[in-house]
């Protein structure tokens, strides 16, 4: 395991974190259909992975350009 590999993963799981954090800051219940609690739970979880995947990729390419 490179230092490279490990740094990616890094950026990634704060991404996450931040991401999740960050989306609290919604109110997407008024969007949701009323009863659907796991569906949002999932639908949740997965913009937290999208936009941490794209934040952790633009990170990284400013890391390894500059």
């Amino acid at each position: 395991m490179d230092a490279s590999f490990l740094a990616r993963v890094v950026i990634l799981v704060c991404s996450f974190a931040v991401s999740f954090w960050a989306l609290g800051a919604l109110n997407y219940e008024k969007y949701l259909k009323a009863n659907h609690v796991l569906q949002a739970q999932v639908l949740y979880w997965l913009l937290s992975f999208a936009l941490a995947w794209m934040v952790s990729q633009f990170l990284i390419s400013l890391m390894y350009r500059i």
